[in-house]
């Protein structure tokens, strides 16, 4: 049986995470965009919060993401000390996905960031203020 502190099975962890495809999906807009809140991935993938919370939670748990709360919002992004080997593997993984097939996610956060997430106070993503 293999240690749960050990490299294989944080791998594991971590591969297991990737291989759902809004997680997938949510790390891909990451490594393309830097850091993102909530609200945004919510409104990119066009799904509800508590199911892009869910899916946050699981890739933190992972360690594949880290976040930073600003007053209410919760921001997330790849994590500094990712494993080398998936940070690779998610290299590589944003070079094999055609572009077309996150183009209406892009559109959407595009969409949200310039226009919409301003009448969000608080998101960083928006440019309030943090405190809300």
């Amino acid at each position: 049986m293999v240690a749960e502190s050990s490299t294989v099975h944080r791998l594991a962890v971590m591969l297991k995470a990737l291989a759902e495809e809004t997680r997938l999906q949510m790390v891909l807009l990451l490594a393309e965009w830097g850091e993102l809140c909530v609200c945004d991935l919510e409104h990119a993938l066009d799904i509800t919060q508590s199911k892009a919370s869910r899916h946050l939670r699981y890739l933190l748990n992972s360690g594949i993401v880290n976040d930073s709360r600003r007053g209410v919002w919760m921001h997330y992004r790849l994590a500094e000390d990712l494993d080398p080997c998936v940070a690779q593997i998610i290299a590589c993984l944003r070079g094999a996905v055609p572009v077309e097939e996150l183009a209406k996610a892009r559109e959407r956060l595009s969409a949200w960031l310039a226009t919409e997430g301003k009448d969000v106070p608080g998101c960083r993503s928006c440019g309030a203020d943090e405190e809300g």
